[in-house]
């Protein structure tokens, strides 16, 4: 009867979400095969273990009680609901990544699953090794196809210590696959394209023009010939620095950065 639920609407097991998820990694580093900082095997990594830690009774029952069905037996059922991020690191074979990455990578992937999302809960290490106690029971009659769920690793809370204000390239290397992974995450869990490629911009925005009988502006064509400078630009409403901003950007990415929601919705369509 157990599905591994990992969301309910839709209803989507955890096998499901996390194929979703693949899917939009494939995407992702076919567009941006260079990305910096970025290690692109552990991202892969943490997209297959992030929900894991959500195949627990609690987690389950809650997502059973709001379908209506029947709830499993909860061996501990006084005790408070562990996120399912806190959980989820436990999956990961230590053994596996020893003989293939270094103590700091092993640690930036720990903690991207760890903390991909913020929740406040005081971690006692004695429940957290009963929960995996229920892990075993609650796996042990299903054809899990995993590698086998070890004992709590006695080093699992030194691989959740931050690192020093001093080691960033090992920060932003942590800021940019939690960061990836939560976009990755949120764009399967919505079921839209983590991107769409930015293709020919410049000629559609020249295509837009003539369509109007419009001629480029003076601060237009000024962004068209300064593409590869930083520009900083100062102009009063109804000018065109939308317009002036999309020639600067090219076919590469780029962001709108605006106050007020009704400004982000009318750049929106006017970009659309």
């Amino acid at each position: 009867m157990n599905k591994f639920l990992a969301k309910t609407n839709p209803e989507e097991t955890i096998e499901q979400h996390t194929e979703n998820l693949i899917k939009e990694y494939e995407r992702l580093i076919t567009y941006y095969p260079n990305i910096r900082f970025l290690n692109k095997e552990l991202l892969k990594i943490a997209c297959v273990h992030h929900d894991l830690g959500k195949i627990n009774v609690k987690f389950q029952n809650k997502l059973y009680e709001k379908l209506g069905y029947e709830k499993l037996n909860d061996l501990y059922s006084i005790h408070p609901e562990i996120p399912h991020g806190y959980l989820s690191p436990a999956f990961l074979d230590i053994d596996y990544l020893k003989q293939r990455y270094s103590k700091e990578n092993i640690k930036i992937l720990y903690q991207a699953i760890y903390y991909h999302h913020n929740r406040e809960f005081d971690m006692d290490l004695e429940y957290l090794r009963n929960t995996f106690e229920t892990f075993k029971e609650f796996l042990k009659d299903f054809n899990f196809k995993l590698t086998e769920l070890k004992d709590l690793n006695p080093n699992y809370r030194r691989y959740l210590e931050r690192f020093e204000k001093d080691d960033t390239e090992n920060f932003y290397k942590y800021v940019c696959i939690k960061g990836l992974l939560n976009k990755i995450d949120y764009s399967a869990s919505a079921h839209i394209d983590i991107e769409i490629p930015n293709e020919n911009l410049s000629k559609k925005v020249e295509i837009f023009f003539r369509k109007r009988n419009l001629n480029t502006n003076s601060l237009q064509n000024y962004m068209k010939d300064n593409k590869d400078r930083n520009n900083v630009i100062i102009a009063s409403t109804g000018i065109g620095k939308t317009e002036a901003a999309l020639f600067w950007i090219g076919n590469n990415k780029g962001f709108f950065t605006l106050p007020l929601r009704v400004s982000i919705n009318a750049i929106y369509d006017k970009l659309s």
